[in-house]
């Protein structure tokens, strides 16, 4: 059985997160995993996207998943379902099943929120970003990917200069950064990468740590009438952590509100760059959100090398939607509601499940995207 299309307006819509962080016998979140909070908010993401969704006039209705979508898909055509607004993150435990989602709601039929499969595969492997954005000649930090403490000759090889940034190459929210991150000789090089291998599983980054301020580029789509994106640059104020914190993201920065460090905030650009400077970082975030397969919302993040050059150091097409998460405080301060972020990112999905007439299909041209900048 395959779902009809969505017709415009108002929609009966299945809010759809994953359940696989909880304890199966009673549902309790699970402390046992170094990134449980990071997981447990999606539960809580999904309370704030299903009330903003009765407030635009839909219809949400929760749904949780643990092991596998195909066993929710009869439950989404008994229940009528025309939209799925997609907040999973990983399915049995396993965040490298993430993109499974949007390909089974398609191939079911489902309009469905988000990014398409490939996209998400990608960025799971920040690796590859990195590879894909190099062969498109996009700015990246030097850097080099390392499978453990023995393999650390890669550095060399490279010749990467310190101080260095290590992060895990296949984890998100922040998992596996903290101060620590940065280091400065060889051994806190293998230290850091020794405790990595102990955590969390390769492989890892190691890049030369950019000095400048990191800037959050959140990518919303535009409604039919603009056409393209709307670009929205944020940056981060550190300016209430310890003199002693370095000015990166770190895990305690996102999750740990007993962390000095979660005083740090998400903040207009303003005028922190010029505007030649900040066209070139922007056409840069939209270079990079397209070419690993973005085509709805998401967020990329980039810090200023010495040089003054933006360097993308991640692409996320599935960013948080708390209200008071990045993202939507971007596109608060850019005068987007949460509701209407949330709502648009529905209609956008009804607009992609509708078939096209043959008779009003145009070639497309080699004309670049059109992206409106704001914020």
């Amino acid at each position: 059985m395959t779902a009809q299309p969505p017709l415009p307006g108002s929609h009966r819509v299945a809010v759809v997160h994953n359940l696989d962080f909880v304890e199966d016998d009673d549902d309790i979140p699970s402390t046992n995993d170094f990134d449980a909070r990071a997981n447990a908010d999606v539960a809580e993401v999904a309370t704030h996207v299903t009330r903003a969704l009765r407030s635009a006039g839909h219809t949400p209705i929760q749904f949780g998943v643990r092991g596998s979508i195909e066993e929710l898909i009869p439950q989404l055509h008994e229940r009528e379902i025309g939209v799925v607004f997609n907040l999973v993150e990983s399915l049995g435990g396993d965040p490298r099943r993430e993109p499974e989602v949007p390909r089974a709601l398609a191939k079911a039929g489902f309009a469905c929120t988000g990014n398409p499969g490939r996209a998400l595969t990608n960025a799971l492997h920040k690796d590859v970003v990195r590879a894909v954005l190099a062969t498109h000649r996009i700015p990246i930090a030097r850097g080099c990917t390392v499978g453990g403490p023995t393999r650390l000759g890669a550095v060399k090889r490279a010749r990467l200069r310190y101080p260095l940034f290590v992060k895990p190459a296949a984890a998100d929210g922040s998992i596996g950064i903290s101060q620590a991150s940065v280091v400065v000789d060889d051994t806190q090089l293998r230290e850091r990468v020794e405790f990595l291998v102990a955590n969390i599983p390769g492989p890892y980054l190691v890049e030369e740590y950019l000095p400048g301020p990191e800037v959050n580029v959140a990518i919303f789509p535009a409604d039919d009438t603009v056409g393209g994106a709307r670009l929205v640059p944020t940056t981060i104020d550190f300016s209430g952590n310890p003199r002693e914190c370095l000015p990166i993201v770190t895990y305690a920065c996102k999750w740990d509100e007993s962390s000095p460090e979660y005083h740090a905030r998400t903040v207009p650009l303003g005028e922190l760059l010029s505007v030649s400077a900040r066209r070139d970082l922007l056409r840069t975030a939209e270079a990079a959100f397209y070419v690993i397969g973005g085509n709805s919302y998401g967020r990329v993040d980039l810090r200023i090398d010495a040089a003054g050059r933006a360097c993308v150091i991640d692409v996320n097409p599935n960013p948080d939607l708390h209200p008071e998460a990045g993202y939507a405080v971007a596109l608060r301060g850019a005068q987007v509601p949460y509701a209407q972020v949330v709502d648009t990112i529905v209609q956008q999905a009804v607009r992609r499940a509708r078939p096209v007439a043959p008779s009003i299909v145009r070639p497309r041209s080699g004309a670049a995207r059109c992206a409106f900048a704001v914020g």
